[in-house]
């Protein structure tokens, strides 16, 4: 099973493809890794960085899961709190194009995920 999430609210393209996945809705090369739960989509991370620093968030290595039901990232408190004060947002939020990107260090690739919001 795979999913795609289209960016433009205005155009219905996003897909869910069960069985397989189509190949000309990825960008790059696709990669597989082995589950570390039988509970949820969790996978070992070596490390988590934000904007390449690291912030001390996982030392042995650490456990991401992916939710497809939500799009959001969530991290336990005492995490949020390290992350927090280096991120520098405006109470506004108008500055968020500007925010360093989290980084998932799992073994032999770093995933980038930027910050984005929905319509300006």
């Amino acid at each position: 099973m795979s999913f795609y999430y289209g960016i433009d609210p205005n155009l219905k393209d996003s897909v869910m493809t069960l069985g397989g996945i189509d190949e000309s809705l990825a960008d790059g090369e696709i990669k597989y890794y082995d589950i570390d739960s039988r509970d949820y989509w969790a996978i070992k991370a070596d490390n988590i960085l934000l904007g390449g620093k690291d912030l001390g968030l996982c030392p042995d290595g650490c456990k991401i899961i992916f939710d497809t039901g939500t799009s959001l990232i969530t991290t336990p408190s005492d995490h949020l709190n390290k992350i927090l004060p280096e991120l520098e947002l405006d109470d506004d939020c108008n500055n968020f194009r500007d925010l360093p990107d989290i980084q998932f260090a799992i073994p032999i690739f770093i995933y980038y995920f930027r910050f984005i919001m929905g319509k300006d």
